[in-house]
């Protein structure tokens, strides 16, 4: 699997998970990516990706706009920030 993130193992990992497939039997290839500016999301097309390529015996191919990436990316909170810290105040 091709993918262009910072977090490789991570990446791995989440297919694994998703699917069942032994980390052993995923290949992750990430090309060099540069600086790490932005906001930090986790890989969820991949495990996607990886299942339409098992069903069709070939690889998908696609991009994504910086919207749909916004809409479906979950994002951790800022580091130094609590997100429960005003929960219930007004």
């Amino acid at each position: 699997m091709w993918s262009s993130t910072q977090s490789v193992f991570r990446t791995q990992a989440n297919v694994h998970e998703s699917l069942g497939i032994p980390m052993a039997k995923i290949r992750a290839v990430s090309p060099r990516v540069g600086g790490g500016f932005g906001g930090k999301s986790e890989a969820m097309v991949q495990p996607i990706a990886v299942a339409l390529a098992m069903k069709t015996g070939r690889p998908p191919c696609g991009s994504r706009s910086a919207g749909i990436e916004d809409m479906t990316a979950m994002r951790s909170p800022p580091s130094g920030q609590n997100p429960h810290q005003n929960r219930g105040q007004a």
